[in-house]
């Protein structure tokens, strides 16, 4: 699971990266806006998979003390 997420990262920066190149060169208020976005998306979405492996973890550990819980108790 951690390299669907790692690389579905890798491939959502690499498109945002190529948006933040193309806005960059437009001189409108809205190509500087939508430059401002990329680039905050490029230090967010990286935290916020960081998070989601995290969360993936706990939880695969938290069911694997389920089980091994209910199966010491009978």
């Amino acid at each position: 699971m951690k390299k669907v997420i790692a690389w579905t990262g890798i491939i959502i920066i690499a498109i945002v990266w190529l948006i933040a190149i193309i806005f960059a060169f437009i001189d409108t208020p809205f190509g500087n806006n939508m430059f401002l976005v990329a680039m905050f998306c490029m230090v967010f979405i990286p935290i916020i998979m960081h998070f989601m492996i995290r969360l993936h973890e706990r939880a695969k550990k938290r069911k694997e003390d389920m089980y091994k819980e209910n199966g010491s108790e009978e």
